[in-house]
């Protein structure tokens, strides 16, 4: 396979991404307005305003997570090259990324809001907190699965390792804190039979596609597979997601939406952008850096593809948000058309007739007739 060849796929395959990318923004345009008529941009900034209002603590690490990073950055470059040759390619890709110090620090930042994304939703659901959310279920399975593959691969070789001022020895720190989480997360449902043997017939489909698809930066295919199949496992992750977010927010099953779950439907959209971002324009095509398959194309699509379907879910979790909005600023105004109390006869003590229709009227009745008083006349 040639260079133009990789090039050729690569194209067509960011092509048909961004058609796929366009496509889903239409679809999240389409079903807010449609679940949302009256509904306005404002509204939705106001939405997840007031979700961000309401998830205090996961707000405050947000922003601490982000001072951070600009923190890591501003530090300066801490990179030490052992060889003449990584320091001339480490000058030109500062170079062409001043502003972040390199392609990889999209990554770094990607896994730290992941880290504290999963964080609050551990915090929440192994305290007692919340029940089911977003994340739990098949996706935090498959999300699990797929933080165990870069776990083992940064612990097998560090072909992949990240460099930057976010990568490093930090960033497989960060990915290594992950795994915990997502363990004590989808602990729950690997003890449903149903939702494991799904698990098991996709993480083997998983397998097999990362086996036929691969890069050739580690020289090892057993060690490059691993990088693909995290990948796969998130793409899997994300579709099921997905399905949960239209399962939960069309009536098929009942949720109760919360600010922490908006939390969660706003941020998977927004940690992934970042590596949709990176997969699109970092990576030069090259036949030296193919492995076996179309990694390339694998890693593009299925960047831009997990954006979409997060952006899908965002969709119905607003949509969902903006009806609930409603109907608790129209219950007020049904309950004072309804203020108007009709009278409650007093029951009669047992024991007691009660008196017949015409005595009852003529007590009760002390307007006479209209009829009555045709007869006097």
């Amino acid at each position: 396979m040639d260079i133009l060849t990789v090039g050729s796929i690569v194209s067509s395959g960011c092509s048909l991404a961004v058609v796929g990318a366009s496509a889903a923004a239409v679809f999240m345009r389409l079903e807010l307005h449609t679940q949302l008529p009256g509904g306005s941009r404002g509204d939705y900034v106001q939405s997840c305003k007031r979700v961000l209002s309401r998830c205090i603590p996961e707000a405050s690490s947000l922003t601490a997570c982000l001072a951070f990073a600009v923190c890591l950055r501003m530090s300066g470059d801490t990179t030490v090259n052992q060889t003449p040759q990584e320091a001339q390619v480490w000058e030109q890709i500062k170079r062409d990324w001043p502003i972040l110090m390199g392609a990889d620090t999209l990554l770094g930042l990607q896994a730290m809001l992941r880290l504290v994304l999963v964080s609050s939703v551990a915090k929440r659901v192994l305290g007692g907190i919340e029940g089911p959310g977003p994340l739990s279920g098949l996706p935090s399975i498959l999300f699990f699965g797929g933080a165990t593959a870069r776990a083992a691969l940064a612990a097998r070789d560090r072909s992949y390792i990240l460099d930057g001022p976010l990568g490093g020895d930090l960033a497989i720190a960060v990915e290594m804190a992950a795994v915990p989480l997502l363990a004590a997360i989808s602990l729950p449902a690997m003890k449903n039979a149903s939702v494991a043997a799904k698990a098991t017939a996709l993480s083997a489909l998983a397998m097999w596609i990362a086996s036929n698809n691969h890069l050739n930066l580690a020289r090892n295919p057993d060690v490059d597979q691993l990088f693909t199949l995290a990948h796969v496992f998130e793409i899997f992750a994300a579709v099921a997601f997905l399905c949960q977010a239209v399962c939960a927010y069309s009536g098929i099953t009942k949720v109760k939406t919360t600010a922490a779950q908006g939390y969660v439907y706003l941020m998977m959209p927004a940690q992934q952008a970042l590596a949709a971002y990176y997969f699109l324009t970092a990576f030069e095509p090259s036949p030296k850096l193919v492995g076996k398959g179309r990694p390339f194309c694998l890693l593009i699509l299925g960047g831009l593809l997990m954006l979409a379907v997060y952006l899908s879910a965002v969709a119905f979790y607003l949509a969902e948000d903006k009806d609930d909005e409603l109907e608790i600023t129209m219950i007020p105004q049904e309950r004072s058309d309804d203020s108007a109390v009709t009278p409650v006869q007093p029951i009669a003590p047992a024991g007691t007739e009660e008196p017949a229709s015409e005595e009852l009227a003529a007590s009760t009745d002390t307007k006479p007739k209209p009829e009555s008083c045709v007869m006097e006349l």
